[in-house]
């Protein structure tokens, strides 16, 4: 039997604990989900706040125009962790980052929201 010191996590989520068998892990159940529409801006925008006991967190981009996030500050056109073109989703990995999220519009000026849901 493997000590559980042994146990590695690794970057996908999978646990891995030297037996040859790769485990998915559990990352537990979640109690709250928050909607919160944020209008689309051609400046930075906070998308949603560092949150210790986040689980989970899903973006929809219901602009036209394409939304530049980042896991963090100082997101633009050159400077982003994803691109969401207009009406679509983005579902933020395993383990999630629990930082602030940034965001800002292509367009002049930009229409619509960032339907952000924050799972906790």
């Amino acid at each position: 039997m493997l000590e559980q010191s042994a146990l590695q996590v690794t970057p996908n989520g999978l646990k891995v604990d030297g037996s040859a068998v790769v485990q998915p892990v559990s990352y537990g159940n979640a109690g709250t989900a928050t909607v919160a529409p944020v209008p689309a801006a051609a400046t930075t925008t906070l998308l949603l706040a560092a949150n210790p006991n986040r689980k989970a967190v899903i973006i929809f981009n219901d602009a036209a125009t394409p939304l530049y996030v980042k896991f963090g500050d100082g997101v633009s056109g050159s400077d982003f962790s994803v691109k969401l073109q207009g009406q679509t989703y983005y579902e933020v990995p395993q383990p999630v980052y629990n930082g602030d999220l940034t965001g800002v519009w292509d367009g002049t000026p930009p229409t619509g929201f960032a339907r952000v849901t924050e799972i906790s």
